[in-house]
């Protein structure tokens, strides 16, 4: 199978249907409580240990949060989840061992490293994550055990919640590759820029400026990415644009961290301005993470584009609970805003014409 054609059909190893899957990580995610429930019930006879049990099984990923919270300016850690560290059950403990690919995602979530896991984790692009050694299943003394974890990780980056993210990076990067195109065939012979905001590896990007070097060899592009995750995403973002063989040139990656306060230091419009980058001269602005993070900030962040015409990527999850159980308890992955479709138009509208 060809590489667009095995991008655009990827959905990782098959279920029949959504539901099914809505229906498994409901069981995943409260089986347990009832399973013992069940068993203390049967055993003990007492319904009142029973549910006390059941109960404090289901939300210990929750309790931890609670205390994670408590123990972060004791600990004088900024993040909770760097308070805490101990693996829920659910997710990636399984007795004294567990998944180090979703202990992975779950330590570094909402960072690079995470979803460079995710993204890679099925091959879909050829590559695999930077931090997955061979055999990285092999954790324990007990083979069995060993092909326990390696199904129960494969269970989760099955999920629609695991899949989405990946299939929403293909979505990204066919729009660009659409919106590019679009602008280049208009101008031929001018370059093209495009301002990444908090783009992480620039996974997105550089599999987009892949296939337009290939659709339209001649072309010329230029990206600048603002991204605050300098530890892992820009020494991945360099090593991705060599293995695909991207001009070096193309990327101007600017690590700082960016705000929307004309008064801050680190006024977006400010940095670009020191770096001799007028904000007005862009494109297009991609700012998938800054939508997931900073959603009801995104107005003021859009509203300093000078020129107020360059067409703008951006993308934020719909409010749903399933998502918001597996992301805020068992990965504790609490900074992502939910948002309705109805409140994210809104804040669309007011920057639109």
């Amino acid at each position: 199978m060809k590489r667009k054609e095995k991008e655009k059909n990827f959905a990782g190893p098959q279920i029949p249907t959504r539901d099914f899957y809505q229906v498994l990580e409901f069981l995943v995610y409260f089986g347990p409580g009832i399973l013992v429930l069940l068993i203390c019930r049967v055993l003990a006879g007492n319904p009142m240990v029973s549910l006390i049990l059941a109960g404090l099984v289901t939300v210990w990923p929750l309790l931890k949060l609670f205390l994670a919270r408590f123990l972060a300016p004791i600990r004088k850690k900024k993040d909770p989840r760097h308070a805490l560290r101990s693996g829920p059950f659910l997710f990636d403990g399984l007795l004294f061992w567990g998944s180090p690919v979703l202990r992975e995602i779950r330590k570094y979530g909402a960072l690079s490293r995470s979803l460079d896991m995710i993204y890679n984790f099925h091959g879909l692009f050829g590559i695999k994550p930077e931090k997955l050694e061979d055999n990285w299943w092999k954790v324990s003394p007990f083979g069995l055990l060993n092909r326990a974890i390696k199904a129960w990780t494969e269970t989760w980056m099955t999920m629609p919640v695991a899949q989405d993210v990946t299939e929403r990076l293909v979505m990204v990067k066919d729009m660009i590759v659409e919106i590019v195109s679009e602008i280049h065939q208009s101008h031929p012979a001018g370059e093209i820029k495009i301002l990444a905001i908090a783009a992480g590896t620039n996974q997105d990007l550089l599999l987009a400026v892949r296939e337009l070097k290939e659709k339209f060899p001649g072309i010329a592009v230029k990206v600048v990415s603002v991204e605050p995750d300098s530890n892992f995403a820009l020494h991945r973002a360099k090593d991705l644009r060599r293995l695909w063989e991207i001009p070096e040139d193309i990327f101007i990656n600017l690590f700082s961290r960016a705000s929307s306060d004309p008064e801050s230091e680190k006024f977006l419009w400010r940095i670009l301005q020191e770096k001799g980058i007028p904000f007005s001269d862009f494109d297009l602005v991609v700012c998938i993470g800054l939508g997931d993070y900073q959603g009801r900030k995104l107005r003021r962040f859009l509203q300093m584009l000078d020129n107020g015409s360059a067409p703008i990527v951006t993308a934020n999850v719909s409010n749903n609970w399933v998502e918001r159980v597996f992301l805020h308890w068992f990965i504790q992955w609490p900074k992502m805003q939910y948002l309705s479709f109805e409140r994210y138009g809104e804040i669309l509208s007011a920057i639109l014409p």
